[in-house]
């Protein structure tokens, strides 16, 4: 009677055992199968930078936030008819050349857009055209999908 108990006992601890590698396994198949989905982003039409890119130098520019006169965008990425015209602002594009060839220290802003699986995050740098490595001002957005129309979230940031 005890050597059955103990073969009884044996058996289900295998069982356990087998059990608890196929319970791993399928945790691990579900988180790989995850991350797969995880890679796909949302895909940004140019009216959906357009949109963004206008809410966020929307959001830098209201009045009262900043001083009113003449700023720059770096033009890399986006296009001069994505920058809104704003009342008492003067934003323009400006690209790496004008930059570099500047007379005078220029002060840019630098707007990179990072599209995730539900949401885009929105990174601006203010940076001098003497001292490109250091950002003078650092700002973190993200954007969600509501409907037609993109709803923004500021997340923070600051400068000197």
């Amino acid at each position: 009677m005890a050597s059955r108990f103990i073969t009884e006992m044996k058996y289900s601890h295998i069982h356990r055992i087998r059990s608890l590698i196929l319970l791993l396994a399928v945790l691990c198949f579900g988180n790989t199968v995850g991350r797969g989905a995880h890679l796909q982003r949302i895909k940004l039409t140019d009216h959906d930078r357009a949109s963004i890119i206008g809410a966020v130098i929307r959001n830098i520019f209201k009045p009262e936030s900043n001083y009113e006169g003449e700023y720059f965008v770096l033009a890399d990425h986006l296009r001069p008819e994505w920058i809104p015209k704003l009342a008492g602002y003067d934003v323009s594009p400006v690209t790496r050349k004008e930059i570099e060839s500047a007379s005078t220290p220029l002060y840019y802003y630098v707007l990179w857009l990072r599209p995730l699986k539900r949401s885009v995050h929105v990174t601006v740098h203010l940076y001098d055209s003497e001292n490109r490595t250091l950002p003078h001002v650092m700002l973190f957005y993200s954007y969600r999908r509501a409907g037609q129309k993109w709803r923004g979230r500021f997340l923070g940031g600051g400068g000197d």
